[in-house]
C-alpha cells in the first residue's frame, strides 16, 4: 500500500447504502477506516443506518414495480441492478485508489 492513502468522503457517499461498512472494511482494507468508524462517519453526516437505508432503498424499487411485472421477476431485476451499482461504485473506488497512489508516485 501506499502510505496513507485512505477512501475519500466521497468514497464512502458513493459506497452507501449498498456497502455495509464491513463489507466496505473488507474490501477495502487497508485504505478503509474500521467500520465502527465508517458508521461514526454516517452517524455524523446524519444518514441513517445503512441496513435502514438499504431496506428504503428496496422499498421504492418495490414501489416502482409495473403492473405487467411479476413479483418475483420484478424481485430478481432489482437483484440485479443493486449488484451492478454496487459492482460499478466499487469499481470507482478502486480506481480513485490507484489514482491517488500514482499521484503519490509522480512526487
Amino acid at each position: 500500500m501506499a502510505k496513507g492513502i485512505r477512501l475519500t468522503e466521497d468514497d464512502y457517499i458513493r459506497l452507501y447504502p449498498l456497502w455495509k461498512p464491513i463489507e466496505i472494511q473488507n474490501e477495502f482494507h487497508p485504505h478503509s477506516h474500521c467500520d465502527s468508524q465508517i458508521r461514526n462517519y454516517y452517524r455524523r453526516l446524519r444518514y441513517s443506518t445503512q441496513g435502514f437505508a438499504f431496506k428504503a432503498l428496496l422499498k421504492n424499487y418495490m414501489n416502482d414495480r409495473p403492473d405487467d411485472v411479476s413479483l418475483a421477476n420484478w424481485k430478481l431485476m432489482i437483484e440485479s441492478e443493486i449488484e451492478e451499482a454496487k459492482e460499478k461504485a466499487r469499481v470507482f473506488v478502486w480506481q480513485g485508489i490507484e489514482a491517488r497512489k500514482k499521484l503519490r508516485s509522480v512526487r
